[in-house]
C-alpha cells in the first residue's frame, strides 16, 4: 500500500500503465491558466460549489495535497499565479457537484477566477485516481 498520506493523483491518463491505481468513480478535473481580464456585459447564475464531493474529495483535503510536496499531477507542472483547478462529479439529483481552487500568492486557496470576466486557457484535464501502492507518483488507467 502507498505510505503517503495523500494518495490522490490528477491523472491525464495519457501515459501507458505504470504501477497501480483505481479510478474514484467519475470524478473529473480541469486545470486552467489565467490569461487576463475581459470586459463583458454577460451575467448569469452559477451553481454554488460544494466543499465535500465524497470519497475524501473535499476542498480541505485537495488544498492540503496541492500545498504539500507530494507530486499531484501525472505530468510536469509548476503552478503560476491564478491557475485554477476545477473538480467535479455528476450527481443524480443536482445539476452538478463541483468546487474550484486557485493558486494565489504562492499557495492554493479555495475559490476560482470569475468565469464571466476571466480569459483562461486549458492546461490539462482528466480523472482523479487513487494510488493503490507507491508507483512513482504516476497513475494508470483503470
Amino acid at each position: 500500500m502507498c505510505q503517503e498520506k495523500n494518495n490522490i493523483i490528477f491523472c491525464t491518463c495519457s501515459e501507458k500503465k505504470i504501477g497501480a491505481s483505481e479510478s474514484l468513480n467519475d470524478y473529473s478535473w480541469s486545470l486552467s491558466k489565467y490569461l487576463g481580464r475581459k470586459e463583458t456585459s454577460l451575467r448569469g447564475k452559477i451553481v454554488i460549489p460544494k466543499k465535500d464531493l465524497g470519497n475524501g474529495i473535499t476542498v480541505e483535503n485537495i488544498l492540503m495535497l496541492l500545498n504539500s510536496n507530494v507530486k499531484s499531477f501525472d505530468f510536469d507542472y509548476e503552478p503560476t499565479e491564478r491557475d485554477s483547478l476545477r473538480i467535479e462529479i455528476p450527481h443524480p439529483t443536482e445539476r452538478m457537484r463541483y468546487f474550484r481552487v486557485k493558486y494565489f500568492n504562492g499557495e492554493w486557496t479555495e475559490g476560482g477566477n470569475n468565469i464571466f470576466t476571466s480569459i483562461t486557457e486549458n492546461i490539462a484535464e482528466g480523472k482523479i485516481k487513487k494510488r493503490t501502492h507507491n508507483n512513482g507518483n504516476r497513475c494508470t488507467s483503470p
